[in-house]
C-alpha cells in the first residue's frame, strides 16, 4: 500500500472511529491530564494525516507522469509535459483540483482560527468591562474576584485572558460556607492558571472549521469535561473533596469554564437554576461529582497515565517516523 493510502486510512480512522471510542471511554476520566494530551494528539495527528495524505496523493499523481520509477532509478531528468496523454492529463487535473482543495482547507482553518480568537477576546473584553461596572466590593482582599448581585441565583465562573477575573454571585456567597467559597474560587483560578480556555479554543476552531461529523464535537465536549476535572483536582488538593461536593450541589453546572464559542451549553456560563438535564447528567456535574464522591473507585490503575501519555506520543511519532519521513526523503531524492 502506498504512503498516500496509509495516510488516508490513518486520517479517516482518527477523524471518525477514534473520537467515538474515546468519548465512551469512562476510564479516561480517571486520568484527566493525560487524557487531554491524548485528545490533542488525536487532533494534531488527524490534521497532519489529512494534509499529508493530500500532498502524498498529489505527489504520486504528478511523479507517476514526470518521474516514473525507471527514470528515477536511472537518474534521468523529469519527462516533458508535452508528451502526456489523455490519462496523464486527467491525473494532472485531479492533482490540481486536490491541491486547490488542500489550500482552501488550510486557508479556512487559519481564517476560522483568527475569527474564533477575535470573537472570544472581543466577547470577554465586553464581558469584563460589564462585570467591572456592575461588580460590588464583597471581597476586598482578593484583587481578581468580582461579586455580582444576582438575586437568588448562585453561580461562579472565570473570565480568562488579560486581567483575568473570577466572578461569583452574592447569592453564592450567601448560600456557601467560607470553605466552599474558597474551593470554588480555587477551581476557577486553576482554570486561569492553566489557560484551559486556550485548549477549548483550539478544539472550537477545529469544530467550526471541520464540523461535528469530523469527530470535533466529541473532542470539544470531552476536553471541556476534562478541564473541569483538572480544576476540581486543584481545588481538592487545597481544600479536600467535601467543600467542593457541597458547592457543586448548590451551584450545579454554573462553574463550567466560560466559552461562548462552544456549540453546547457545557462550556458556557449557566445559572444554577438551569434545567438542562442532558448537560447536568451527561456532560456537566455528574462526572465531577462521581469522581469526587467515589474517589477510591475513581483512582486510576497504576501505569494508566503513563500508558495514555505513551499512546499520545505514539500517535505523533509513529506515523511521522514510519510514513512521513520516508516519503519526504524519497521525494527529496527524486527532485534534487
Amino acid at each position: 500500500m502506498t504512503t498516500a493510502a496509509w495516510l488516508w486510512l490513518l486520517a479517516i480512522t482518527l477523524i471518525w472511529p477514534v473520537p467515538a471510542v474515546l468519548a465512551r471511554a469512562r476510564w479516561l476520566l480517571t486520568v484527566p491530564r493525560p487524557a487531554v494530551v491524548l485528545w490533542q494528539a488525536v487532533a494534531v495527528s488527524a490534521l497532519l494525516a489529512v494534509f499529508g495524505a493530500s500532498l502524498a496523493t498529489i505527489q504520486a499523481l504528478v511523479f507517476s507522469l514526470l518521474l516514473p520509477d525507471a527514470a528515477v532509478r536511472a537518474g534521468e531528468r523529469p519527462a516533458s509535459l508535452s508528451g502526456i496523454d489523455a490519462t496523464g492529463a486527467l491525473h494532472l487535473a485531479i492533482a490540481a483540483g486536490l491541491l486547490v482543495l488542500t489550500v482552501v482547507a488550510l486557508v479556512k482553518l487559519n481564517y476560522v482560527g483568527i475569527q474564533v480568537a477575535r470573537r472570544l477576546r472581543r466577547h470577554r473584553s465586553r464581558h469584563r468591562d460589564l462585570v467591572d461596572l456592575l461588580a460590588g466590593t464583597g471581597m476586598p482582599d482578593a484583587h481578581d474576584i468580582r461579586v455580582l448581585s444576582s438575586g437568588e441565583t448562585a453561580y461562579a465562573y472565570c473570565l480568562p485572558g488579560r486581567d483575568a477575573r473570577v466572578v461569583i454571585s452574592d447569592a453564592a456567597l450567601r448560600d456557601l460556607t467560607p470553605e466552599q467559597v474558597a474551593a470554588v474560587i480555587e477551581h476557577e483560578r486553576a482554570h486561569l492558571r492553566a489557560r484551559h480556555d486556550l485548549l477549548l479554543e483550539f478544539f472550537t476552531v477545529l469544530y467550526e472549521a471541520a464540523g461535528r461529523r469530523a469527530g470535533t464535537q466529541a473532542a470539544l465536549e470531552q476536553s471541556a469535561v476534562l478541564v473541569e476535572l483538572l480544576a476540581d483536582d486543584a481545588a481538592r488538593r487545597l481544600h479536600g473533596p467535601q467543600p467542593l461536593i457541597a458547592a457543586l450541589a448548590t451551584l450545579g453546572s454554573s462553574t463550567a469554564l466560560e466559552s461562548p464559542a462552544s456549540p453546547t451549553p457545557l462550556t458556557g456560563q449557566k445559572s444554577a437554576g438551569s434545567s438542562d438535564k442532558a448537560e447536568v447528567t451527561g456532560l456537566g456535574v455528574l462526572p465531577r461529582l462521581r469522581r469526587l464522591v467515589d474517589a477510591p473507585v475513581s483512582v486510576a490503575p497504576p501505569g494508566l497515565a503513563a500508558a495514555v501519555y505513551a499512546g499520545a506520543l505514539a500517535l505523533i511519532a509513529v506515523p511521522t517516523g514510519a510514513l512521513a519521513l520516508p516519503w519526504l526523503l524519497t521525494t527529496w531524492h527524486a527532485v534534487r
